[in-house]
């Protein structure tokens, strides 16, 4: 692996020789103070200053520490026992819980345990009382939740017609047509029948790239034929749904019926009724209901981190920790009508629906998440809001997400204030896979009005839609993104399902060619389009995506290998001041261009005339591969 591609603050360190890593230095100061935290045999009466004398509870820890803080002169460890947190309310944390200037406060996990945050429900009691192999069992009054875990794996929400695999998550029915008019949907009179508790009922539609959960309101038969039904949805989406220019774009697509007692008729799927406060499953050969642990999220937000623009959280650390089991219900209340990375649309205010994450992170310094797990989120894994700065996503690992697995400044404002910005950031070396597992347009990574991200060494697979998306907005002028690097990834095995993304997708407008973005020796593989892509945009899949209103980037060294039909090695829409070079491929169709410098694996001569350039290609495709995804260990120093 060349040194020269990595910034000078960075270090490769052997997984061996690393303790735990902090953001500016390496962890391990001799005059640290420790406390322990053990959730089955620890004592909030306690001292929590050794193993024998731990406390309880998270939340009692963080008041003792947050009391006793100016006491201590060193870093501060606390050591998380293996073991279920099981959280009733979120854990939040302000700049009275962060460390100093020298100081850093570190949530662990102790010597090889496996701490688990969640919040979560278990569901017992169960019974076959009609005899018809669907069992039964009462939830708390008032319970509401989307997904639902047996024996840890997720089950599926009853649908028409029923899902056969995990790829695209299909089969659908096709042909969804838009009467605006009347603002309803068109379906196929032969997809449907007299069903009872259509008022509960989801129709999910799914346009090129959004994704849409609109709540039934009504259907018709309307056709001297008894050729066509119409759907009718409920308010607010309806509004939401029809006003969006886009869903003009997104006749013949595919959808899906969902979240009726008629659809449970195949082993795997649930239903509830949140009417008489029960809980239905129809139960996999083999699964004994009398045995199985049954449980449901409860918790939108695990861990909040909230500091304030004049204050920020300093130097706080969390390493080791798995976060767990959350819930996000607005889709049952008020539907989603989401454009790409599972952003809504057509809502009064740009942040007050956003989906939300297991751990939330807003005005903050030097936060570092180091070798955490975050897996079976209801939403979101973990957002960085506003205002996050030199702060490190790394080592760590993500899946059974719903929506996306990284989401950086989720309030996308156009030029933000520098204190709401979120800059000087690190997502690096982190495994992302299975996301968009419920809100089919979500990504692996997305970061919004960014400055100075750096995007390293990660592997993101298995996903329905863009592996990445850096930048936002459809604005042909600056608004605030610049200078960030996206190189050394591995994306394969995304765009399972949806088009207009790629594996990295890129959009907006930096301040000048010398603060732009640079793609690089970056392996996309393996990107091939569903066979439910809307047909109007079936060409639209792509490797990398260089979106409208983007200029100033500069995609340079990346491979890009094994590409199906309908898919492009990259995309460039609008823009003219983008830079191709060095572009590497292996048995794909040349690329489409429009207005750039391009030098094509055959050695085609630049737009403005400059010499050919000759590559050693297998060398170079083979270094970069080898570079790319995840590496030992990665560590930040300063």
């Amino acid at each position: 692996m060349s040194d020269k591609i990595f910034l000078p603050r960075m270090v490769l360190v052997p997984k061996s020789l690393v303790f735990i890593v902090g953001f500016f230095y390496l962890i391990g100061a001799l005059n640290a103070a420790e406390f322990f935290i053990d959730p089955i045999s620890g004592d909030d009466n306690a001292s929590g200053k050794d193993t024998d004398s731990a406390w309880n509870s998270l939340g009692y820890a963080k008041k003792q520490i947050r009391a006793h803080l100016n006491e201590i002169d060193g870093d501060i460890i606390i050591n998380l026992r293996g073991g279920i947190y099981n959280l009733e309310t979120p854990l939040v944390f302000t700049a009275e819980d962060g460390g100093g200037v020298n100081r850093t406060v570190i949530w662990r996990a102790y010597e090889n345990e496996k701490p688990v945050i969640q919040s979560s429900q278990k569901v017992t009691h169960w019974s076959d009382k009609d005899g018809n192999g669907i069992w039964e069992a009462a939830v708390e009054s008032g319970a509401l939740f989307r997904q639902l875990y047996i024996d840890g794996n997720k089950a599926v929400r009853c649908r028409e017609p029923d899902q056969e695999n995990t790829i695209d998550f299909g089969p659908y029915y096709q042909e969804v047509i838009h009467d605006f008019d009347n603002k309803r949907l068109r379906i196929s009179a032969h997809n449907i029948r007299e069903w009872e508790g259509f008022e509960r009922m989801e129709i999910v539609v799914q346009g090129a790239w959004y994704h849409s959960y609109l709540r039934t309101e009504s259907m018709i038969v309307d056709d001297p034929y008894d050729r066509y039904a119409f759907i009718t949805v409920q308010q607010p989406e309806r509004d939401r749904y029809f006003n969006q220019a886009t869903s003009r774009k997104a006749d013949g697509g595919a959808y899906h019926l969902e979240n009726a007692l008629v659809f449970l008729d195949t082993p795997g799927e649930w239903f509830l009724d949140t009417e008489e406060n029960r809980l239905y499953y129809f139960p996999k050969e083999g699964e004994n209901m009398e045995s199985v642990e049954v449980i449901y999220p409860r918790l939108e937000k695990l861990v909040i981190l909230k500091g304030k623009a004049q204050q920020p959280i300093r130097n706080l650390t969390f390493s080791g920790l798995t976060f767990q089991y959350t819930n996000w219900t607005q889709a049952s209340e008020e539907g989603v009508v989401a454009t790409q990375a599972s952003q809504p649309r057509g809502y009064p205010e740009i942040m007050a629906d956003m989906p939300t994450a297991a751990m939330e992170i807003s005005y903050a310094d030097k936060v570092t998440i180091d070798n955490c797990e975050f897996r079976k989120v209801g939403a979101n894994g973990l957002s960085f809001v506003m205002g996050v700065k030199n702060s490190a996503i790394i080592n760590s690992r993500f899946h059974i997400i719903a929506a996306n697995a990284i989401h950086i400044d989720p309030a996308r404002k156009m030029h933000p204030e520098f204190v709401d910005k979120c800059t000087k950031n690190i997502v690096a070396n982190n495994e992302i896979f299975n996301f968009g597992q419920d809100y089919r347009s979500g990504m692996g990574i997305v970061a919004s009005v960014v400055e100075d991200l750096l995007v390293e060494h990660n592997e993101i697979y298995w996903g329905p839609y863009s592996g990445m998306q850096i930048g936002n907005h459809h604005e042909y002028y600056y608004l605030g993104i610049r200078n960030n690097v996206i190189r050394n990834n591995y994306v394969h095995d995304v765009m399972r399902l949806l088009s207009d993304g790629g594996g990295i997708y890129v959009i907006g407008v930096p301040d000048s060619p010398e603060n732009g973005i640079l793609v690089n020796s970056n392996w996309v593989k393996n990107i091939r389009a569903s066979a439910y892509v809307t047909p109007s945009w079936k060409d639209n899949v792509n490797g990398i995506y260089l979106d409208e209103a983007n200029e100033y980037t500069s995609v340079e060294s990346n491979v890009l290998e094994n590409f199906g039909p309908n898919t492009i090695l990259y995309k460039i829409h609008g823009g003219s001041k983008n830079k191709i070079k060095k572009l590497e491929r292996e048995s794909i169709d040349l690329p489409r261009t429009q207005d750039n410098i391009i030098i094509n694996i055959d050695n085609v001569s630049q737009n403005d005339g400059q010499d050919k350039i000759t590559l050693d290609l297998a060398a170079q495709n083979q270094s970069i591969k080898k570079s790319a995804g995840i590496i030992d260990h990665y560590s930040i120093n300063q």
